[in-house]
């Protein structure tokens, strides 16, 4: 549905393709769930689990997906994603595009000018 989307009416200042598109979004899912020191799915409670599953692939797929539109197309992609993922709690205001997904400590989407000026 996503790259049915990207690919119907929205710019990408610098052209990708399909298998590139998913390839992020793979990529982005191999470094939030990839064992190590450093990583943050931890958690052991199966409602945790899945919350956090959740909202990882959610953000995966805003940014592996619409990570390559321009503004007006993230501002369309956003409506999408919000529709395919209702269950994950997307913060309403602003763009999935403004926020990332706290694993390590809060376990909840975060304005990015939380941890970046």
């Amino acid at each position: 549905m996503g790259l049915d989307k990207i690919r119907a009416n929205l710019v990408e200042p610098v052209k990708t393709d399909n298998l590139q598109l998913v390839k992020s979004l793979c990529n982005y899912l191999y470094v939030f769930l990839s064992k190590g020191a450093n990583k943050g799915f931890t958690a052991l409670d199966p409602k945790q689990r899945k919350k956090d599953l959740d909202s990882i692939f959610a953000w995966s797929y805003a940014w592996g997906l619409g990570g390559s539109l321009n503004e007006q197309g993230k501002d369309y992609f956003d409506t999408t994603v919000k529709d395919c993922f209702k269950g994950v709690n997307l913060p309403p205001s602003y763009t999935c595009f403004d926020y990332f997904y706290d694993l390590k400590r809060e376990k909840c989407f975060k304005a990015w000018d939380t941890k970046v000026e």
